[in-house]
């Protein structure tokens, strides 16, 4: 009686605890069905939200169009559906009592998937501005000779000269230099004016391509009939001596700069540079004599003689810029001869700066100040957007 008793509290017991097991093993499932729910909401919420800033950015980038397309800058722009959801944008002015203040403010909101009915919104503020970082054009008595996006190589074993500061966001070296330190002895012969490494120099501020352009394209010669733009057959042909740029071989004794401006200052007006727009590479090889204008460069600044490489000719061209060169590429001088190339105004680059054989880059304050106040056609601004700021606004 007492073994059947036995047995029976022994089965008894294996039953409750078969019973535990498989309560504890429905408590794991459910609690590991429960996480993975929980997992699976919480990467499409984070999807949404990713979805949500993607649609606020398209609308910032809607705002800037619309300013680049001549289309109203300020006010709402209404909702549009774009990809699974839906953005809409703000845009205010910094200083709304002055109708030519150049900053704005955008807000845009993205929505997923409507507005109406959002599961997820994110906000982006942008500040841009319609103007050039401060102290790009200089004061007018000192400013920057050359500004480079990214690198500035100088040629320390011959006669290279740089007559104003110099703003690079990358690196500066001086070839023939063996240490740091007779490098920077080097540099600081070469250089009259402050060399300053800031990588908010970096990208380029952009100039109104466009605008610029249709300026290039209404400047046209009295003399010859031809405007000031130069596309690659036409940069073939001043190559090749069939046309030129603007030239101040003819300039009067009192104005030697002639070939810098469309139209000469005088005492009550203000001056208009040539504004030379150039739609390809810009090279300047042999003896370019004195030539003159705002050199706006869609392509490279080569100084490479044709049929030459870059390597050959090194110390080949001499000549005079009088103006300023403006380009997306890089930048190069290889000087020849006693003169060398000169270039009085100025020099800024994207792709990096390099002057090599005899060279002499100056600034030019008067020439500065001509290309920061010119006039685009219907008064409007010569300068892209710039972003001055961005961040999320997390209300």
């Amino acid at each position: 009686m007492k073994l059947r008793k036995k047995r029976l509290n022994e089965k008894g017991t294996a039953l409750i605890m078969t019973y535990m097991v498989l309560i504890c093993l429905f408590t794991f499932a459910a609690a590991f069905s429960e996480r993975s729910i929980s997992d699976k909401r919480f990467a499409e919420m984070s999807a949404e939200r990713v979805k949500a800033f993607y649609l606020a950015e398209a609308g910032v980038d809607r705002a800037l169009e619309e300013r680049r397309a001549d289309s109203p800058y300020l006010g709402m722009l209404s909702a549009a559906t774009f990809g699974e959801g839906e953005y809409e944008t703000a845009v205010t002015q910094d200083d709304p009592t002055d109708p030519d203040d150049p900053n704005r403010h955008i807000l845009s909101v993205g929505y997923l998937p409507t507005k109406t009915d959002p599961r997820a919104v994110r906000r982006i503020v942008v500040d841009v501005s319609e103007s050039m970082p401060p102290g790009f054009f200089g004061d007018g008595n000192k400013g920057y000779a050359i500004w480079s996006a990214t690198d500035v190589t100088i040629d320390g074993r011959n006669r290279n000269e740089v007559n104003g500061d110099v703003m690079y966001a990358g690196d500066i070296s001086v070839s023939g230099a063996k240490t740091e330190e007779e490098e920077n002895l080097m540099l600081a012969a070469i250089v009259n004016g402050d060399v300053i490494n800031d990588p908010e120099a970096s990208p380029l501020p952009r100039f109104d391509f466009y605008d610029l352009m249709d300026i290039a394209l209404m400047q046209v010669d009295t003399t010859t009939g031809k405007n000031n733009y130069y596309d690659v057959d036409r940069i073939k042909d001043v190559e090749t001596g069939k046309d030129s740029f603007p030239d101040c071989s003819a300039c009067p004794a009192d104005k030697p700069d002639c070939c810098f401006w469309y139209q000469y200052p005088t005492e009550s007006t203000p001056g208009i540079p040539n504004v030379v727009y150039v739609g390809g590479d810009l090279a300047f090889s042999g003896n370019i004599g004195t030539i003159g204008g705002f050199f706006v460069v869609v392509g490279n600044v080569l100084p490479v003689p044709i049929g030459e490489s870059e390597q050959d000719s090194t110390l080949s061209g001499n000549g005079t810029i009088k103006g300023c060169i403006y380009s997306l590429g890089e930048f190069k001088i290889n000087g020849g001869a006693a003169e060398g190339i000169n270039i009085d105004g100025g020099v800024w680059c994207e792709a990096g700066a390099t002057l090599n054989g005899n060279a002499n880059v100056a600034y030019n304050g008067t020439f500065m100040d001509a290309i920061q106040h010119i006039q685009t056609p219907g008064g409007g601004s010569p300068f892209d957007l710039r972003m001055v700021s961005w961040r999320e606004k997390l209300d």
